[in-house]
């Protein structure tokens, strides 16, 4: 009898383990496991043409990318239409909210022309050059929107320039490092789909709140450091995609995103009770906004300064992202601003 027992259990865990080995050589052939994959021209991009799905505290979302890796439709246009090609990082990305709310998708539908979508999550404006080169000027655009948050996109920059014999000249990006192929997946990948489940059934509670790294709260003071650095080369890498859309006949946009903290203030609460030192510090929350545009004014460049909209209810408390509220809002605003036409600076 034991011997039996013991046979059956064998059997079961034998039978357990040639499951789990299927399930992860299955999870490795479809890569589902990892969501971003390195690119030769960008630093990195999402896994093109592949769904997956995305869940916090306060939302589920599931998506598909297109054939180049970003959460747009096709990259294609009839004929005659304006083509608009919106460049950024995670708010452009948009993951927070479902892919028809994005401000990119609900721009698609205010106007007859065609919206693709470029955005990806720690995109800086350097990142965005490159994309801008490699990825958008093969599509003609009209329209080149260049959206930027101003908590972190400067300081992205750092990861991808460099001073070569005194000129910025971009690099790649190494801050993705692709999965360890020797590392089990399996279990990231079920843990991701088990915080879905539990989050469409209402059992992940909205506690916990997502802080930034410290650092990132300095640009709300006057530069110093790193900072006069960084705000330099974000200069410089607006003059070259000034010249190079006005060279090819494009319109060029600036879109100011907004940060929480700039706009609410229980968020900013929240913050100073997570760093109680930075309710000594002395911020100046639209000091970066206010910092682009004069960037913009000097290069003449148009800008649109979303804070200037200033509405609290336009981002999820905890994860920071524009909601459905804020990406409605900002969709319309640019809207807007296109249909007015070119505004001289």
């Amino acid at each position: 009898m034991n011997k039996t027992l013991l046979a059956n259990v064998a059997l079961l865990f034998a039978s357990l383990l040639v499951v789990f080995v299927i399930l992860e050589v299955a999870v490795r052939f479809t890569q589902a496991g990892q969501d971003y994959v390195p690119s030769d021209c960008c630093s990195f991009v999402l896994r093109p043409s592949t769904s997956f799905c995305y869940s916090t505290k306060e939302f589920s979302n599931c998506f598909k990318t297109n054939n180049e890796g970003y959460l747009s439709g096709p990259f294609e246009c009839p004929a005659g239409k304006q083509i608009i090609a919106v460049l950024g990082d995670s708010f452009t990305e948009a993951k927070q909210v479902a892919q028809d709310k994005s401000y990119t998708a609900l721009l698609q539908t205010m106007g007859d022309w065609c919206v693709y979508n470029y955005g990806i999550s720690a995109y800086g404006t350097g990142h965005e050059l490159q994309t801008y080169r490699a990825k958008v000027v093969p599509q003609n655009p009209n329209i080149v929107v260049l959206q930027f948050q101003p908590q972190n996109d400067i300081t992205d920059n750092l990861r991808v320039t460099d001073y070569i014999n005194g000129t910025l000249q971009l690099k790649h990006d190494n801050q993705f490092k692709p999965r360890n192929p020797y590392a089990l997946q399996l279990p990231s990948f079920i843990r991701s789909r088990v915080g879905l489940l539990l989050a469409r059934m209402g059992f992940l509670n909205q506690s916990g709140f997502e802080k930034a790294p410290l650092d990132n709260y300095m640009v709300y003071t006057l530069p110093q450091g790193k900072w006069v650095d960084a705000w330099d080369r974000e200069e410089i890498l607006l003059g070259m995609f000034k010249n190079e859309t006005a060279s090819r006949g494009e319109r060029l946009i600036i879109l100011i995103a907004t940060a929480p903290e700039q706009v609410n203030p229980a968020y900013r609460k929240a913050l100073f009770d997570v760093y109680p030192g930075l309710a000594n510090t002395s911020f100046v929350f639209h000091e970066p906004n206010q910092q682009m545009l004069r960037i913009c004014d000097k290069l003449g460049i148009e800008c649109i300064d979303m804070l200037g909209f200033n509405r609290s209810d336009t981002h999820f408390f905890y994860d920071g992202h524009w909601n459905e509220k804020g990406h409605q809002l900002a969709a319309t605003v640019l809207a807007q601003r296109i249909e007015q036409g070119p505004v001289s600076q």
